[in-house]
């Protein structure tokens, strides 16, 4: 090629190159932060879900859970922000709920919290669901204890008053490990400092079930018709209960269902002298 035409051409490539219409264009892209776990699933930020921003949980050394806040989102709102009426009474009575994670237990909770009292839920698996709700409850702490490790009900039972304990049943234990994990708390409750003195065993009966077994309720009645339940499968925790100086209460909640428009509920309390205090309630069409 000539020497005049080859710089000609470089000349040209050199303008062309500055022209405004040719000049590429472009937009930023930016990269995604990913965070694997252990089973190489992309980490998806919770931030839309349920947990105000909360994306994760923290056990401290009590045992106490706490939600960690979501590192996507901008820190979280201060306290000033809160609104009073979310503020617990610090002289309100505390309470301890075992068992809380199960779907009668967390109602339980709801109730408490509700009544304004101050709960320790007692959880064994933090990541559910329940615990999620749980947490979020007023005056609710939760709190991580395993049945079978003395140490962490003693967590749960420090600074509270009295303790609920769920059961399947309501005269007997529905199971032996059902037994065992009642006397393990009881032994907790009696070994705390200060003592829990009082100690409520409640059982809510799942009516869907009692229906689909066309039965009415866990009571069976006597030949003549009368509801004289003598707690023989609770003997056993019963003198324990006794021998540690810790009152125990038996209570029942239940309701019966007569169409959308008859409906009431009922609660049955039975303490140390045998004696059945029915407590009944209209509940009208609330009940879902």
């Amino acid at each position: 090629m000539p020497e005049n035409s080859r710089k000609n051409l470089l000349t040209e490539i050199n303008d062309l190159g500055h022209q405004e219409e040719a000049t590429a264009s472009g937009r930023v892209v930016k990269s995604v932060k990913l965070a694997r776990t252990n089973s190489a699933k992309k980490f998806k930020s919770p931030k839309n879900d349920n947990m105000g921003g909360f994306s994760s949980f923290a056990r401290g050394e009590d045992g106490t859970v706490t939600a960690v806040w979501d590192n996507y989102l901008p820190r979280p709102p201060s306290m000033k922000d809160l609104n009073p009426d979310d503020a617990v009474d610090a002289n309100a009575e505390q309470v301890a709920v075992f068992g809380a994670n199960t779907h009668e237990g967390s109602t339980m909770v709801k109730v408490l919290s509700e009544k304004g009292l101050r709960v320790v839920a007692a959880v064994r698996v933090f990541t559910s669901r329940n615990t999620k709700n749980l947490i979020k409850l007023k005056g609710v702490t939760v709190k991580v204890a395993d049945s079978a490790d003395e140490v962490s009900l003693l967590k749960v039972a420090a600074g509270c008053s009295r303790a609920f304990v769920v059961t399947k049943y309501w005269e007997k234990f529905d199971s032996k490990i059902e037994e065992l994990m009642a006397v393990n708390i009881l032994r907790a409750c009696a070994s705390a400092d200060p003592p829990i003195k009082h100690l409520v065993l409640a059982t809510f009966e799942d009516t869907k079930e009692l229906i689909a077994r066309n039965r009415k309720s866990q009571l069976v009645p006597t030949v003549d018709g009368k509801i004289y339940p003598r707690f023989e499968g609770m003997k056993a925790i019963d003198q324990q209960a006794k021998e540690m100086k810790v009152q125990i209460t038996h209570m029942m909640t239940s309701y019966l269902d007569d169409g959308n428009d008859n409906r009431k509920s009922v609660i049955l309390i039975r303490g140390d002298t045998g004696r059945i205090i029915v407590q009944p309630h209209i509940v009208g069409t609330t009940v879902m």
